[in-house]
């Protein structure tokens, strides 16, 4: 059992250097509309706010580049309709929940450092004396259950520092497994005796209900990632932080903070480059690529941007005091200069890579002279330098601001969400779903294949046994498709086209076993097989997500949404679903 605390505002957006990176996601809530009916699944939505955590004890929400423990599922979420009088975005979003299980608490209960004065010991818990109030509710050991309450009168961020225990003397844990009853403390640390009170009400246990996917061994938890609709273009991390290690400098130094949206560089007075650069980055022999940086002048007249593919150098120079290009060594492509606003300018430089190494170097610098190649010395000056995007492209396109390859946003382009799996260990689970009443199964899912190199399975209902389907990507070592299987007392199974890594595809299964139908649609176009299934429902067990059993056949790509329904589809719904899905996917269909 695991509890999720949460305050009034439990639904709401996580903002991450001034980008919101996630946001109420309504085309949910024609998806939720499938399970209307009381329908069994599952609806996994990286997008949602508030349904994502670091671990199973759903204290810490996941943020971009963090792993994920829990994804809540969202089937028997919400229920209200969008034009439902006085609905608001929460009450929409928010859990069908469970009776109501702290029957015997104050609805109001004040409680001061004098009333429970404890010195803390041991590394878990911050030292000081202790806020305390303590209620039981009866709980059993497998599902998750929601604590709410308000506070006022001194406390602080009750969303990191409630401590939830089962009247085990120092120990402070979020999840805790109950027995059939427990002893829910909640527990505030804060100042010295008599240093105000705070007061507690409206305290609240309820079953959060759902079948959530879960992953109890850290090393295997996926990663949650964003990125523009549309996908990644920029090749670099940390764009616009050149203080960190994935950036090398020579000749000069950055300021320690940006000034106007720049890093401003000093030179020194050494004799050589002065400059910024990256090495180790991957061209294709023949491909055209681009760079691109925005520079403001402050006191150093040219710059450069430059481009090493291996065996070839290739270098352009421009004038940022007169905001014109100067001249090119080892032919490139195009070079340009353009002004943004008035000293500060985007400079851009395409190249052809006419080499069959993988490695290359980008450079960008300031320079005593247009067309200076060799080591001079510096006085001091100094060169405001911005953003910076490295593209294969034959023109610059959109800058997309890239933290880490699991942030990267994109102005004015909505992000998609996804859970990264790793194709080696990661994996999520759900509980046992009970689907021997349904011999019916549709299957709605977002996902990027990163690898063909392997066989690897998006989904499984059980493995080889009977009354089971699954969806392979790929569906065997070295194939570019997709395979997808459904089973009574036999089985029958459907495989796709060729859609060879790295791609991003709606997939869909449509199956039903008394009839033998299996239909594996990929971006809408189906594949389908009339292979005989035998007879018999589905059956009561976990569906694994991105692995075998968890075990076996990973899942090398992301997963944007997930749909998974005791029952067959219209063809109007499969239509919508599809393309919501797609919508989260971040591709049009």
């Amino acid at each position: 059992m695991t509890f999720l605390i949460s305050q009034d505002n439990r639904i709401k957006r996580l903002i991450s250097g001034g980008v919101v990176i996630k946001e109420v996601a309504l085309p949910l809530m024609k998806l939720k509309q499938l399970f209307y009916a009381g329908e069994k699944g599952v609806l996994l939505d990286p997008s949602t706010a508030g349904t994502l955590y670091q671990t199973t004890a759903m204290t810490t929400p996941s943020l971009p580049g963090d792993p994920v423990g829990v994804a809540l599922d969202q089937s028997k979420w919400g229920g209200v309709s969008l034009n439902a009088a006085g609905a608001t975005t929460a009450d929409k979003l928010a859990p069908v929940l469970g009776a109501e299980l702290a029957t015997n608490n104050s609805d109001s209960q004040t409680i001061k450092p004098s009333t429970v004065v404890e010195t803390s010991t041991g590394a878990s818990v911050v030292a000081g004396n202790r806020y305390a109030i303590s209620f039981t509710v009866s709980t059993d050991t497998t599902n998750d259950y929601e604590l709410r309450f308000r506070s006022a009168g001194g406390a602080s961020d009750w969303t990191s520092s409630v401590y939830r225990s089962v009247d085990v003397p120092g120990q402070f844990l979020f999840s805790h497994v109950f027995g059939s009853s427990g002893l829910v403390n909640l527990r505030h640390f804060s100042g010295p005796a008599g240093s105000g009170a705070i007061t507690l009400n409206n305290i609240s246990v309820r079953l959060l209900p759902g079948n959530h996917a879960t992953q109890a061994t850290a090393a295997k938890r996926p990663t949650y990632g964003i990125h523009p609709f549309g996908g990644r273009r920029n090749l670099l991390t940390q764009t616009e932080n050149f203080a960190d290690a994935a950036w090398l400098t020579q000749g000069g130094s950055f300021s320690a903070t940006g000034v106007d949206g720049f890093q401003e560089f000093t030179e020194d007075s050494a004799t050589s480059q002065h400059r910024l650069f990256r090495s180790g980055l991957s061209v294709i022999s023949g491909n055209s690529y681009t760079l691109q940086s925005r520079v403001k002048y402050v006191s150093r007249q040219w710059v450069f941007l430059s481009v090493f593919d291996g065996s070839t150098t290739i270098t352009a120079w421009f004038d940022v005091l007169n905001g014109v290009k100067g001249t090119a060594l080892g032919s490139p492509d195009s070079y340009t200069i353009t002004e943004v606003s008035p000293s500060v300018y985007d400079i851009k430089l395409t190249i052809t890579a006419g080499t069959t190494t993988s490695s290359a170097n980008i450079q960008v610098g300031a320079q005593f002279v247009g067309g200076q190649t060799a080591n001079w010395t510096a006085n001091g000056s100094v060169t405001g330098f911005g953003r910076y995007q490295f593209e294969k492209s034959a023109t610059a396109t959109d800058y997309q601001k890239v933290v880490t390859q699991y942030e990267v946003t994109e102005t004015g382009v909505s992000s998609v969400h996804y859970l990264s799996f790793d194709g080696v260990d990661d994996a999520l689970a759900t509980p046992s779903i009970d689907f021997t009443a349904t011999d019916e199964m549709t299957v709605f899912a977002g996902v990027r294949k990163l690898s063909d190199a392997a066989v690897a399975n998006l989904l499984e209902l059980g493995r080889n046994e009977a009354n089971t389907f699954l969806i392979n990507a790929p569906l065997s070592t070295g194939a570019k498709d997709y395979g997808a299987l459904s089973r009574g007392s036999l089985v029958s199974s459907a495989e796709s086209g060729a859609f060879p890594a790295p791609a991003s595809n709606v997939v869909s299964l449509l199956a039903k076993i008394g009839s033998d139908e299996i239909t594996l649609r990929i971006d809408g176009v189906g594949f389908s097989s009339a292979g005989d299934q035998g007879d018999g429902n589905y059956s009561n067990r976990p569906i694994h997500i991105g692995a075998q059993q968890g075990s076996a056949r990973f899942l090398h790509g992301h997963l944007y949404g997930l749909t998974v329904r005791g029952k067959t589809t219209t063809t109007a719904e499969i239509d919508r679903a599809e393309k919501i899905t797609a919508k989260l996917t971040g591709v049009t269909l």
